[in-house]
């Protein structure tokens, strides 16, 4: 009898494991489609900066065309963006996995509002060619570490896009309004989650049904700490300039170190 109980221990162990490794490799496959289309993205934008942005005297008419063609670009972004919405909506009905399109979506998306931004002006394309590389990190964050780390990741992110627009912008400006306001609603937003997942345990409900989204001894001090000092450091260089703007993207940056040490850590 106890024989019995031991093999069936044993196979109960090994299918366990086996359904972890199946679950790792997953999640480590969807990562990598989400990073593949980022890539694509990323060259797509080199080769806009190569031969839009940066044309050469002898590329003028190749540069005229880029510059008709980056609106038609933007619009056939956003129509493919839409078309991939519905075509992952498809499959999740059937119960697919919906990782590609969905993944093809957000690089369509990306690549329309990136074509439009440089299209409005060419100095955003420093920009835009830093954005997607930032977004291919916090999509590894969200795959790899514990989803704590996320939130912090985000708005640590947005942050020090923000400080980075202002600088770009010579002190202000539209862009640095606009981001300067995403920030803090995203912020906010991130506050109000996070005091409702530390009110319910951790627990989220998704379409009727109760989902352990954080795990329920989480920490929320390094979240409060993070939605503060981000908040605190886009707001300081309206008072002191961009020197406190340089100065907060080091900040931001040493700050989001650490928490990539730390949540490493409970890994471990």
């Amino acid at each position: 009898m106890k024989k019995n109980e031991t093999k069936a221990g044993k196979t109960t162990a090994a299918q366990d494991l086996q359904a972890k490794r199946q679950m790792e490799d997953r999640i480590f496959n969807r990562m990598l489609i989400w990073l593949a289309v980022a890539a694509g993205v990323e060259v797509f934008f080199v080769i806009v900066n190569r031969f839009y942005v940066h044309a050469r005297a002898g590329e003028i008419n190749a540069m005229l065309v880029w510059h008709t063609a980056m609106l038609v670009l933007f619009g056939v972004g956003l129509v493919l963006c839409a078309a991939c919405l519905l075509w992952g909506a498809s499959k999740r009905k059937k119960g697919i996995d919906t990782v590609l399109p969905y993944a093809l979506a957000g690089g369509f998306l990306v690549m329309g509002l990136g074509c439009l931004a440089i299209r409005l002006s060419h100095a955003s394309s420093h920009l835009v060619l830093g954005v997607v590389p930032g977004l291919a990190v916090l999509i590894i964050i969200f795959y790899l570490y514990q989803k704590e780390f996320f939130p912090c990741a985000l708005v640590s992110a947005m942050g020090i896009l923000t400080l980075i627009v202002y600088r770009a912008s010579g002190g202000g400006g539209k862009k640095f309004i606009l981001c300067l306001a995403l920030t803090l609603i995203v912020a906010g937003v991130c506050l109000l989650w996070m005091l409702t997942m530390k009110k319910k345990g951790g627990v989220m409900s998704l379409r009727g049904e109760s989902v352990q989204v954080l795990s329920p001894d989480a920490n929320y001090i390094p979240y409060y700490i993070t939605i503060v000092a981000a908040i605190l450091v886009v707001l300081c260089p309206l008072a002191l300039g961009a020197a406190a703007a340089y100065y907060g993207i080091w900040a931001l940056g040493a700050w989001v170190f650490i928490l990539a040490v730390y949540f490493t850590s409970k890994l471990m």
